[in-house]
């Protein structure tokens, strides 16, 4: 910060390099928040100096040489207008404190990292000789041209004590309690351990949600005594350290405990004693959290204590499918106006451009409402969004009232645009596409693993009727696992059979006003209501509910002239009606 702000007031081109989740443009945000004249800064050092004008950049991989330099001429005729209205009369005071135009450009890293390299030789001359102040931040190096034109900070990983420091801010609490500082240990230590072994999946912006999730749940109280419970812990980790399988996610929550009760003894040293919840029921404990912090001024004037926007890692890969069984289980409001699906669903770079640009105005309207936003399978789409997925809004004073703002990257332009207090966005992605995500997007996000089974064991637990559905669910297995072992061999489609079959199941239920689960007496044609007549209804909707691809082989493997007395297939419907599998595979 001290560097941004000689440099800035110098007109000394300056850039920022560090890793990801080290609050590079917050460092920012601050120095522009503080820098605002003589009139609005609160600091008297701050008073000092002119205020800070910026011109924003968000860059993307369809960034483009005359975007940076319109860029730099508007701003440059921007700082023209100034030192026209704002001679200078010869005193260094006065000179000092002129508005100083500032460019600065996000994810500059983008540029570097892009085919076409040279995009970054339109700012040779801007550097050489500035007019303007300019400042940019990016997790890479630039070339050497470019590198050796400007002032570069370097910051390295944050070691232990740099860390602990982080967690006493984050927290909001005083160094003098014995056992907070050893809490805060074991916390920093277990975290290190993860990263070594996952270094991929987590990173820095998961441990600081982890120290905002403490302050959110009053970690300390006024006398600086730890008083955060075991249980409290354990949904911190869920919330901000999950996305992997159970087996993985118990390490690590292991990890944290054991790491903390070394350094705190009255701490268990494991979560044994624990209840982990899967991730529908965290989604939905977040979900109430959110419901009744509604309003709150913590959560409308600041988002540093906001739970982090949800990615979803849907680890059967049927799109919409799960998207209603998010539906169902009140994880997603089905209201239109609570509620809104973008995808992009073209196959071609050109028609993914096309749908890119729609989705983002649709987006910008979107923005300003109480409402949640998911974003399906469209990793083309995210690319466009690294302010807003972060949530490093800008705070601006709008009739009265803090409003908050945020950077969005449209083809070649960036547009501010006002962020309601209460937007939320939930990405949903197939594991297959999260696995080729790099770093910087997985640690923007909490992240949850979504198959269909945590989602039929949350209805168990909420049923009315919970023996008819665990019968019916063991009749359905029977069912696909006769199915899978006799056609399916060696498909590998074993796991994507069951979540088809989970999925199918809940599609006959309904929620009652109470948030109970129970059958939609509606969606069975038969008049009795048995686990064997619920099961013929389910399994003859499960082939109707498979993806193409199954589909298309089952369509393959039974035809009237083959295995007809197990399967029939309807040409004039295009659809299988179910005879005498059921009682085949209930033999089998």
């Amino acid at each position: 910060i001290f560097c941004m702000v000689a440099c800035i007031q110098q007109r000394i081109p300056f850039c920022i390099i560090c890793e990801l989740g080290s609050s590079k443009t917050l460092s920012y945000h601050i120095v522009r928040k503080n820098l605002c004249g003589e009139r609005g800064a609160v600091r008297r050092f701050c008073r000092q100096f002119g205020t800070v004008d910026p011109f924003f950049c968000q860059c993307s991989p369809e960034s483009t040489t005359e975007q940076i330099e319109g860029l730099f001429k508007s701003a440059i005729h921007r700082q023209r207008y100034y030192k026209s209205q704002h001679p200078a009369s010869g005193t260094s005071e006065l000179v000092g404190k002129q508005p100083k135009v500032t460019v600065f450009i996000d994810e500059a890293g983008l540029l570097s990292i892009m085919k076409n390299r040279m995009i970054m030789k339109v700012l040779h001359p801007y550097l050489d000789e500035p007019e303007v102040s300019f400042v940019a931040m990016s997790n890479h190096w630039f070339d050497a041209a470019n590198t050796n034109r400007m002032l570069t900070v370097c910051r390295s990983r944050a070691s232990n004590d740099d860390l602990i420091s982080l967690a006493y801010g984050c927290i909001g609490a005083s160094q003098e309690s014995e056992d907070v500082s050893k809490f805060l240990k074991g916390v920093c230590a277990g975290y290190r351990t993860i990263v070594e072994k996952h270094p991929k999946w987590f990173h820095q912006r998961d441990i600081i949600a982890l120290f905002r999730f403490f302050r959110r749940h009053r970690l300390v109280n006024e006398a600086s005594e730890i008083c955060i419970r075991e249980e409290e812990f354990l949904q911190g980790i869920e919330e901000n350290f999950g996305g992997l399988d159970e087996e993985q996610f118990k390490w690590v929550a292991n990890t944290f405990f054991e790491k903390v009760h070394d350094s705190l003894q009255s701490f268990a040293p494991s979560t044994d004693h624990q209840q982990l919840q899967n991730s529908v029921e965290v989604l939905l404990r977040i979900g109430n959290q959110l419901q009744c912090s509604k309003g709150k001024e913590h959560f409308a004037n600041t988002s540093s204590l906001a739970p982090r926007f949800q990615l979803l890692i849907d680890d059967y890969g049927c799109d919409f499918n799960t998207i209603d069984m998010l539906y169902l289980l009140g994880v997603l409001s089905k209201q239109p106006e609570d509620t809104q699906v973008l995808q992009i669903s073209s196959q071609t770079q050109k028609g993914q451009e096309e749908q890119c640009a729609t989705l983002l105005a649709q987006l910008r309207d979107l923005l300003h409402l109480p409402c949640t936003v998911v974003i399906v399978n469209s990793p083309a789409l995210n690319i466009y969004l690294h302010e807003l997925l972060n949530q490093s809004y800008q705070t601006i004073m709008v009739e009265g009232k803090q409003r908050a703002f945020s950077n969005i990257a449209m083809r070649d332009s960036t547009f501010p645009c006002q962020v309601h207090a209460e937007f939320r966005c939930v990405v949903v992605m197939s594991r297959s596409l999260v696995d080729r995500e790099r770093t910087p997007f997985l640690s923007r996000f909490s992240k949850f693993s979504i198959h269909p089974r945590d989602g039929w064991a949350h209805v168990i637990k909420n049923a009315k009727s919970p023996d008819l559905l665990r019968a019916v669910e063991s009749q359905c297995e029977l069912f696909t696992k006769h199915v899978s072992e006799r056609y399916f061999v060696g498909c590998g489609r074993e796991a994507g059979f069951s979540g088809t079959m989970y999925l199918t199941m809940m599609s006959f239920l309904s929620v009652t006003p109470g948030q109970s689960f129970v059958l939609d007496r509606s969606s069975c044609a038969s008049s009795s209501v048995t686990p064997t007549t619920v099961t013929r209804e389910i399994v003859a909707r499960y082939f109707q509910m498979m993806p193409l691809e199954w589909y298309v082989k089952i369509n393959r493997l039974f035809t009237p002239q083959r295995d007809y007395h197990k399967f029939y297939f309807d040409s004039r419907r295009q659809s299988f009606t179910l005879r005498h599998s059921l009682e085949c595979a209930l033999k089998a």
